[in-house]
């Protein structure tokens, strides 16, 4: 099988793709619930 150059690369994809796109809308869940998450935990995880 061939590999087709042109879509090399590509991946189909259903949805928008916005690149370096940011979720501003957070819940850290400190103070009260750091059981669910805190500032460490929800900080590590944005990042990733």
């Amino acid at each position: 099988v061939k590999k087709n150059s042109v879509d090399a690369g590509k991946e189909k994809v259903k949805g928008l793709i916005l690149p370096a796109a940011l979720d501003m809308h957070v819940h850290f869940r400190d103070p009260g619930y750091p059981h669910k998450e805190d500032w460490k935990t929800g900080s590590e995880s944005a990042a990733c």
